[in-house]
């Protein structure tokens, strides 16, 4: 009975490799959308006619930029009162052509790229959607487009909440992923219809999303599992864990239960990882550096020192940095007593940062760098205690107590307070971009690399990087991409535009034959201030 058992064993061990072997893999894709997707399928539509009579005789290009009544709350309503909804909530007619004018207007409310938004998605009436997908299969089966390079299916924008709205992925763009790799997998649903979880995606991969995703057109990215687009990726969607989530449609519970099998099946071990340097970093050490910094900003310059202290090491680190020996000054260029209390205001604030030393945080994954206040919680007190301070010395003295904007009754004291609120959330820390650079980028690099073009966070843009050798050691250089590129749509008459196209951040890291970074030469031009800076390790 035992030698029964035992062989038994020994079979069914054998035969698990052979059923994981058996499994399809799955196949994950990740492709941008198409940036204007409207003149490819006006030319589908067009090659269709002859075809499609059997689905319907309606051109498919009619049934783009068709605005369901339930927009408006009003599914009784006739199409002129749909339409005239529309104009009255968006200030402008539904889209004929198929560009999106809803998501455009929030856009625009958001701050974002309006024209990018404009362009990318094709929005369909949702009882429509069905046909709308019969067509683009036929238009598949008779290659009337290139289907090697463009598949077509419905996602989710989140300007547009809920809705379904069709785009184009181009699997050719030089930034696809045709087939990613991932190391680990985690079910966190399975329902009837659909099994939900995430993908620990291989250190290469998560690169290379990180470059997908910063695509220079900024367009939007989704992923694609077997061939069908299922999931759009937030840039959140891409953490220092290296975990992407993942949405999938199954038959029922058995059915997502096989997906899953499937994922586990297409694992792949973590290729070696050489990275181009040893780390500069160990928890326990304390690093020293002296900068010095000449900027347009005159009330920060000089020399002074930063001492870096490893909390966390690994993919992920975070450094508590401590700046010694920054005389933050007046500006000289404050003339008026509503600047110059502005600019003081702003000293203090700075000064108080400084005191309150710095966390740095940064992925050699995907080079993201992010800087904060040790303390936060402390900061902000005192924040508001000078803020009451500045309201009860201003009171008393009438100072800044005239109002400036009669419609909303604001004082100048209280747009001071709004200014200096501004430049604590947007502001105050461009004016050390020394922080971002002092964490070198030497782990983002890998044995081999010598030259080539990426997206870096330093540089908040594309930019090309080269790689060299001499006797004393290894240099990194990195140059940015202009803020106005050559074809981006700008008035090119504006000297203010011409000079924008002109001003590119550059960096040189400098290391000895150890590996131990001693100097970074930084020229920021993309800031709000021209700034040179060097940085020396003394220690």
């Amino acid at each position: 009975m035992k030698r029964i058992i035992f062989v038994l064993s020994v079979f069914f061990s054998c035969l698990q490799p052979t059923i994981a072997q058996s499994l399809k893999p799955v196949q994950i894709s990740f492709y941008p959308v198409l940036h204007d997707p409207h003149e490819l399928l006006k030319s589908i539509s067009d090659k269709l006619l002859p075809y499609q009579k059997h689905i319907t005789t309606r051109p498919l290009e009619k049934y783009f930029g068709r605005f369901n009544d339930e927009i408006y709350n009003n599914e009784d309503a006739g199409e002129a009162d749909s339409t005239a909804a529309f104009k009255k909530r968006f200030g402008t007619l539904p889209d004929t052509e198929g560009y999106v004018a809803a998501a455009a207007a929030e856009a625009a409310d958001n701050g974002e790229d309006v024209a990018a938004t404009q362009t990318s998605y094709v929005q369909v009436n949702p009882q429509d959607e069905n046909t709308v997908m019969k067509l683009l299969k036929l238009a598949r089966e008779k290659q009337l487009y290139d289907t090697s390079r463009y598949m077509f299916g419905f996602g989710l924008n989140r300007m547009m909440g809920d809705w379904s709205i069709l785009c184009a992925l181009d699997k050719k763009s030089p930034y696809a992923i045709p087939s990613a790799s991932f190391t680990a997998v985690h079910k966190e649903e399975s329902s009837e219809g659909s099994v939900t979880g995430s993908l620990k995606l291989t250190r290469q991969d998560t690169k290379r999303l990180v470059r997908l995703y910063n695509n220079p057109q900024k367009d939007d990215v989704y992923m694609v599992i077997d061939g069908e687009l299922r999931w759009p990726i937030d840039k959140e969607n891409v953490p220092v864990n290296r975990r992407i989530s993942f949405w999938q449609e199954a038959k029922n519970v058995s059915d997502g239960n096989l997906f899953m099998k499937r994922l586990q099946a297409s694992v792949v071990k973590e290729p070696p990882y050489k990275p181009l340097l040893p780390s500069q970093y160990r928890v326990g050490d304390t690093l020293t550096y002296r900068i010095k910094v000449d900027s347009d900003m005159d009330w920060i310059t000089g020399t002074h020192t930063f001492k870096l202290v490893p909390l966390v090491v690994g993919d992920v680190y975070r450094i508590e940095c401590i700046v010694e020996g920054l005389d933050v000054r007046q500006p000289s260029w404050a003339s008026s007593a509503y600047d110059r209390e502005l600019n003081n205001l702003e000293v203090k604030v700075l000064k108080q940062m400084l005191k309150q030393h710095f966390i740095i945080e940064t992925s050699n994954l995907t080079g993201e760098t992010s800087v904060e206040i040790k303390d936060k919680n402390q900061f902000d007190q005192w924040y508001k205690n000078l803020k009451k301070w500045c309201e009860a010395s201003w009171k008393r003295d009438k100072r800044f107590s005239k109002v400036t904007d009669e419609t909303m009754g604001t004082t100048e004291g209280e747009s001071l307070l709004y200014h200096l609120d501004e430049f604590i959330d947007d502001g105050a820390l461009q004016y050390l971009p020394e922080l971002d650079a002092i964490i070198a980028p030497e782990m983002y690099f890998e044995e081999g690399d010598t030259t080539g073009r990426g997206y870096f966070d330093l540089l908040g843009d594309y930019g090309t990087y080269s790689i060299s050798q001499n006797e004393q050691g290894t240099i990194i250089s990195l140059k940015g991409d202009p803020e106005v590129k050559e074809d981006d749509l700008v008035d090119d008459s504006d000297p203010a535009i011409q000079d924008l196209k002109t001003k590119t951040d550059a960096y040189e890291y400098y290391y000895d034959t150890k590996g131990n970074l001693m100097k970074v030469k930084g020229k920021v031009r993309r800031n709000l201030y021209n700034k040179d800076f060097v940085i020396e390790r003394i220690m």
